[in-house]
């Protein structure tokens, strides 16, 4: 009766469907040394997002270039996808990227939430003290940052937000401290990411 009832509290929760498919294929175990793949197209921004936000969590994960049904097909796994709930009944069509964890299918949405229960370690980008500004070019805010750090002689490296080569990894800095709500320009410094910080904050983490 019991199992029945928190059955029951489950579907209400998150719907018949996300139920039976989450208990098709049990949740699986996500830490240090899970073995993680993820199966997405390279240049796919979510999946480069992901990639950034496991380094930040100081997790592994080996990655397989999936671009289209042809290689899904060659991969041999329709069929687990299909069970998984991560491809379409019909076969026709995948989400992606998709993960496995120790073996284990798992969709985006799914690896996400239990990414998100990780705890994030003290992470810095160089083993030295640094400054790193993402801003955008011509934006008053983030100049006006930058300018305070020239007037106190502080060195930083400016990174556009636009740019496809930092965008993934700043997203991932906001995903990972679960920040919504931006102010231009935010500061990595030392590892201690900083919105539109006043100066005597950034001087009391540049170390």
């Amino acid at each position: 009766m019991r199992a029945f009832l928190l059955k029951l509290i489950s579907v209400a929760l998150i719907g018949s469907g996300g139920y039976y498919t989450w208990d098709k294929v049990s949740a699986p175990k996500l830490d240090l040394k899970s073995n993680i793949v993820m199966y997405a197209d390279g240049d796919d921004h979510t999946a480069r997002t992901v990639m950034e936000l496991l380094k930040l969590k100081k997790l592994l994960c080996g990655f397989v270039p999936v671009k289209n049904m042809q290689d899904i097909v060659a991969l041999k796994m329709m069929e687990r996808l299909k069970d998984a709930g991560i491809a379409s009944s019909d076969g026709n069509s995948v989400s992606t990227p998709y993960f496995s964890i120790d073996g284990k299918l798992v969709r985006h949405e799914k690896f996400m939430a239990l990414l998100a229960r990780l705890p994030l370690p003290y992470s810095e980008e160089y083993p030295y003290a640094y400054i790193v500004v993402y801003g955008i070019p011509g934006c008053g805010f983030t100049y006006s940052g930058i300018r305070e750090l020239e007037d106190n002689n502080l060195k930083y490296e400016f990174r556009d937000v636009n740019d496809p080569r930092y965008r993934p990894r700043f997203d991932a800095l906001m995903a990972a401290r679960d920040i919504k709500s931006i102010d231009w320009p935010v500061m990595d410094v030392s590892g201690h990411i900083l919105v539109k910080p006043p100066i005597e904050t950034i001087l009391k983490y540049y170390h």
